[in-house]
């Protein structure tokens, strides 16, 4: 009885998982925005935490882990950062608070309102180098099946993908349930014309449990994560070689 449960519970592999949203963050914290391809480059999805706001009197990185106001943010590029030059500078940023209003990072007013928002003096700051706002790797992975696993643990949660933050969101033709993908640590994996590599599991936060647009405080969240996976949910990955991507493309090994 035992042996068949063990296969019966199997999880799948890689494969058979299909990308279906592509999301680069252009502000540290800030929503994102949605893309149909992207090219991956050994320091991720360009532009991705292209910008962040940053404490004026301490120099440190502003996160929604303290600063959950900022989830409320929008932020999308008025250029494709993939057209720069390596090493550039990130392109002009737009900005939506959530009464509507939308500034530029060119907008001398930005920071000024940034700074009333978050209840102390701040500052939208470039990257100085491709990695410098990310928090570990250059990549964030997420499936379904993980999302299916915590509403089943967590049922009266909303398991939105936007509380995780993933850069790319995959889904399997069968509807699998399970933390899935952390069984794909150690792997080198196929997306698109992309290779990943040093795969782990992403450690997750009290960000998780934020508020944000029309998405509720939850609690449950990170208690469930604690209790049944060690607070991870998704993985990290780095990029092994570079490449390029589009939805629809499956994941291969």
């Amino acid at each position: 009885m035992t042996q068949h449960t063990l296969q019966s519970v199997r999880q799948p592999d890689p494969s058979q998982f299909t990308l279906t949203n592509i999301w680069r963050y252009p502000v540290k914290s800030m929503q994102g925005e949605s893309l149909e391809s992207t090219t991956i480059t050994s320091s991720g999805i360009p532009g991705d935490r292209g910008w962040a706001v940053v404490e004026t009197q301490t120099g440190k990185t502003a996160s929604a882990a303290r600063y959950r106001q900022l989830l409320n943010c929008k932020a999308a590029y008025r250029n494709d950062p993939s057209t720069l030059a390596s090493g550039a500078t990130s392109p002009d940023v737009l900005i939506s608070f959530e009464n509507g209003d939308t500034l530029s990072s060119q907008d001398p007013k930005l920071n000024e309102r940034l700074s009333e928002l978050l209840g102390t003096e701040c500052a939208l700051k470039p990257c100085p180098t491709p990695t410098h706002f990310i928090d570990d790797s250059p990549l964030n992975l997420l499936t379904r099946a993980s999302l299916r696993q915590m509403q089943s643990l967590s049922p009266t949660s909303i398991l939105d993908p936007r509380r995780f933050r993933p850069n790319f969101l995959f889904e399997d033709s069968q509807k699998h349930t399970g933390f899935i993908e952390f069984d794909w640590s150690g792997m080198n994996l196929k997306l698109g014309s992309a290779t990943l590599s040093s795969i782990y599991p992403c450690v997750r936060c009290i960000m998780t449990t934020h508020p944000q647009m029309e998405l509720p405080q939850d609690s449950n969240i990170m208690k469930t994560m604690l209790r049944e996976s060690n607070k991870n949910l998704s993985i990290y990955a780095s990029v092994e070689t570079e490449g390029h991507t589009k939805l629809g493309d499956m994941l291969g090994l």
